[in-house]
């Protein structure tokens, strides 16, 4: 199956849950079910061998706009992102999967004042069976969950790991929006599991999305944010 006839693949799955718009090979869509948690989602593909494809999906979650964002929005924004994180794949004939902090984040709280490493979003995914049972269905993915922490200012300028932390510092400082990304990424190949694997995805960005939205209300409600402010870091 060619990629094109997957994306449409993916477009028919799931068009009970996605409206979906395609431009120059990227799939867009957005919720149509109420029981859709994530707000916009992105679809491209990128060649990693003959014929053959890695497929990214990218949902996003908008919990404040730039129109929306105030004081307690900039200290949400501070509070939750120390929850940045990453599947984590452990083992060799016995896979373990679990959710761990975002490797950068340890070095970027050494570079931001204030910056504090969180473990409730991670423990609470960690804790949901449901989610981790299909991650270790769908088996070899990369999946990261990330607060937009880049101004389209500093966009142009990121050439590496070091450049891309100063752009996260600086807005960190001024953070702009608060938007979560969620993105996972896979080989979709031909076969009787790629109706299954299509439905895990969205499940899972779906399940992560909830939980996503979940913390971000409760910090939002100002309901961490005091214990926050006089907390000591968080150390594994």
């Amino acid at each position: 199956m060619m990629f094109g006839s997957t994306k449409n693949f993916i477009k028919k799955l799931l068009e009970d849950k996605i409206e979906w718009k395609e431009q120059r090979g990227i799939l867009y869509g957005r919720p149509k079910s109420d029981d859709t948690f994530f707000h916009e989602i992105f679809v491209i593909t990128k060649p990693i061998g003959f014929f053959e494809y890695k497929y990214i999906f990218t949902a996003l979650y908008h919990a404040l706009d730039s129109s929306e964002m105030d004081k307690n929005g900039v200290k949400a924004f501070r509070y939750l992102k120390g929850m940045e994180c990453d599947l984590i794949v452990k083992g060799f004939l016995r896979k373990h999967f679990f959710f761990d902090f975002r490797k950068d984040l340890y070095q970027l709280s050494e570079m931001v004042e204030g910056l504090k490493l969180n473990p409730t979003l991670i423990e609470n995914l960690n804790k949901n069976e449901e989610l981790l049972s299909k991650i270790r269905k769908l088996g070899a993915i990369e999946l990261n969950v990330r607060l937009k922490s880049i101004s389209e200012l500093y966009a142009p300028f990121i050439k590496g790991r070091d450049t891309l932390l100063q752009a996260e510092k600086a807005y960190y400082e001024n953070p702009e929006e608060l938007i979560w990304t969620v993105t996972l990424s896979m080989i979709l190949s031909q076969g009787p599991s790629l109706r299954r694997n299509i439905k895990f995805i969205y499940d899972v960005l779906n399940i992560i999305s909830k939980h996503i939205e979940e913390v971000t209300e409760n910090v939002l409600r100002k309901s961490d944010l005091d214990r926050w402010k006089n907390s000591k870091p968080f150390i594994k």
